[in-house]
């Protein structure tokens, strides 16, 4: 039986496995290229020239900072096998320690955690100290007994093998200390007490291949970020930081200091946004508010990677509940996420116009074979994911192939 993706969200069950690359039967997308100033990608475009030519050390890091459309990571992993197939197999990149929301899952990667972690999101704006990781959910052990393991899958077109697993974690007054172990051999223990708060990282390197990297407590109290795992390149990193429900608003909630260092620290080549769907939901919406706390938001992660490129991506189509019509000021929200990625340097990609505008989500929920649309007209299926990852990433190989041919 299909489960569309609102009844995984209800139930608390994990998303389904992402299906493999197809097109629906009248998807009906158009050719939209991601709008840019001279130049304003050149350092993605640079870096994948690197991995395609085979430059050692190479690993270009995307990094995709999303609302639900992409809580299951469909988008990203879709985006991720297409590039890896042309660039190279840079690793599976960023995995939260534990889930900030129950419907939220990492594909090409066995993630598991005990239920024994508490989490702050930065939606809540519960952390201590507004640092939330660069994934935007701190976990903090609850006994123990918490643990996760992050382990490559065993087949598959990406996460099938691993060069470092790096921990991002935080260090504090009275912080306790974290085991980590590698395929069940001898745990190392690492410190987390600090003078002052401050982040960290630890990295183990391993001989590339399957490996399974477990991370458990050690003494006393603990609070954790991520778990990076990549390769020694050349190749490409698509990762996923799912904040599900936030609206723009929320980037503010992270302490600015805390987000710049973080990504500092992640070393991204391509900061995307696409976030301002659930702004499009609230009747509290207004332009001017949602250009400055989004413009605002990604000034300050880019901060901490200036010379990474950065790319904003529009919302869907989404429809009112019941009818499925276009919510009306859809064409507004676009055009000021189009504002903001101009005013921030950014790129833009409409994928409201890509999928094929007003009318889209309503028909890709009841006509496409495959349904490429949830029922609830708001969401995408995983059949979806595959279809809008696959024109992201022809975007993207558009302005790369211009980018080679200049």
């Amino acid at each position: 039986m299909r489960v569309d993706p609102i009844t995984f969200l209800a139930a608390g069950a994990l998303c389904v496995v992402l299906p493999s690359p197809g097109v629906a039967e009248d998807a009906a997308p158009s050719q939209v290229d991601i709008e840019v100033a001279e130049g304003g990608l050149d350092h993605l475009y640079a870096r994948l020239a690197d991995a395609e030519a085979g430059q050692p050390g190479a690993v270009v890091r995307i990094s995709v900072f999303a609302d639900s459309i992409n809580g299951c990571d469909w988008v990203t992993s879709s985006l991720r096998h297409l590039l890896q197939a042309r660039f190279g197999d840079g690793g599976r990149g960023w995995v939260h320690i534990a889930p900030g929301w129950t419907y939220q899952h990492q594909q090409d990667v066995r993630w598991t955690h005990a239920q024994s972690w508490r989490t702050s999101i930065l939606n809540r704006g519960d952390g201590p100290g507004a640092r939330y990781g660069y994934g935007g959910v701190l976990a903090q052990n609850t006994s123990r007994g918490s643990k996760a393991t992050f382990t490559t899958v065993p087949d598959g077109p990406s996460g099938t093998a691993v060069s470092r697993f790096r921990l991002f974690y935080q260090a504090f007054p009275g912080g306790g200390s974290v085991r980590v172990r590698v395929d069940g051999g001898e745990p190392r223990e690492v410190a987390g007490a600090a003078e002052a708060v401050e982040d960290r990282v630890h990295e183990v390197a391993v001989e590339d291949g399957s490996h399974a990297f477990e991370v458990t407590v050690g003494e006393g109290h603990i609070r954790l970020y991520g778990v990076v795992m990549e390769r020694d390149g050349p190749g490409v990193v698509v990762e996923s930081i799912a904040l599900i429900g936030a609206r723009v608003a929320r980037l503010l909630r992270f302490d600015r200091e805390h987000l710049r260092r973080q990504v500092e620290l992640r070393e991204p080549d391509l900061l995307v946004f696409w976030l301002g769907g659930n702004n499009v939901l609230s009747d509290r919406w207004t332009r001017d508010a949602f250009v400055r706390n989004y413009g605002q938001g990604i000034a300050t992660a880019r901060q901490g990677r200036p010379e990474a490129s950065c790319l904003v991506v529009s919302v869907t189509d989404i429809g009112e509940r019941g009818s499925g019509r276009s919510i009306e000021r859809l064409p507004d929200v676009v055009e000021a996420q189009r504002e903001v990625a101009r005013a921030q340097g950014c790129g833009f990609y409409d994928v409201f116009s890509a999928m094929g505008g007003a009318g889209t989500m309503r028909r890709w929920s009841l006509s496409t074979e495959p349904r490429l649309g949830a029922l609830d007209f708001r969401h995408i299926t995983p059949e979806g994911g595959v279809h809008i990852g696959g024109l992201i990433h022809d975007a993207l190989i558009r302005g790369y192939e211009a980018y080679r041919n200049r």
